[in-house]
């Protein structure tokens, strides 16, 4: 059994609730431990900006979830030239409708992109 009163920490320092925000129109990711719930039925995109443009400055295994709700396209791209995001074939689109795709922090302004992607 466990119970604990106050913050609960991990080995980086406390755990914090992700914020959510539902989007349905371009946006940058601004917010690290964050999921996004793209609703529209046109393409949009998540830009995902340098590590000092963020709110807090993501640490190395930061996750950003993306959940295509809508019926349009999202696309994930960086907003800047010092960001990379790797994914698998250079895709960065997600699939279709109800699917989903993670960012995750690798290093320094480089993300890895990998879920239900499409050219």
């Amino acid at each position: 059994n466990f119970t604990a009163t106050g913050s609960i920490m991990d080995g980086l320092g406390p755990i914090r609730e992700k914020y959510y925000v539902t989007v349905n129109s371009n946006v940058i990711v601004l917010a690290s431990e964050s999921v996004f719930i793209a609703n529209q039925s046109n393409t949009i995109y998540l830009s995902v900006p340098d590590d000092n443009q963020f709110l807090l400055t993501p640490n190395t295994g930061t996750t950003v979830e993306i959940y295509q709700y809508g019926s349009g396209t999202t696309g994930i791209k960086p907003n800047s030239a010092a960001v990379t995001i790797n994914s698998n074939n250079g895709w960065a689109n997600i699939s279709g409708q109800y699917l989903t795709a993670s960012l995750v922090k690798i290093r320094a302004n480089t993300w890895m992109l990998f879920g239900n992607l499409k050219t």
